[in-house]
């Protein structure tokens, strides 16, 4: 089956009707990349960055998002963190420069009373999923964006 690649902007792009399928299939994909190394600029499997696996694991279902998290960060719809539902960006400062969005992961779990799990890669472990409860990550997030597909 063909896949057509659909730029996502800032406004809403909606790909196909079936929504729920693609943010499975948008997860499933971001977790075959658990274990890869943490490679600033990556794209593959032999290493990828925190941009980079949101944008592989878009690609996987016909859209292709922003390639930076500065981009990532200016598209979607911003989104009240308890709100947020699986295929949900979740944005992070991490970075020398206070405030400043540098780092961001893709909401795979979300159960009621409890944090949000996200996949990221992160720098020392590489791809990983984690919890918003940790302290960490907690303290560092800056915002939710939901993207409309």
């Amino acid at each position: 089956m063909a896949v057509s690649l659909v730029q996502f902007s800032c406004s809403s792009v909606r790909v196909s009707g079936k929504k729920t399928d693609q943010v499975k299939d948008v997860i499933t994909e971001a977790r075959s990349y658990l274990g890869v190394p943490y490679k600033w600029g990556g794209l593959t499997r032999q290493g990828l960055d925190c941009s980079g696996l949101v944008y592989r694991s878009f690609e996987k279902v016909g859209v292709v998002v922003p390639r930076t998290t500065e981009g990532l960060a200016e598209a979607g719809k911003r989104i009240k963190l308890k709100k947020v539902q699986p295929g949900d960006l979740l944005f992070f400062a991490l970075s020398e420069k206070p405030g400043k969005i540098s780092h961001v992961g893709i909401v795979t779990e979300k159960k009621a009373g409890q944090s949000p799990v996200f996949i990221h890669a992160s720098t020392s472990k590489g791809v990983i999923e984690a919890s918003l409860n940790l302290n960490y990550y907690r303290k560092a997030l800056k915002q939710a964006k939901r993207l409309d597909f």
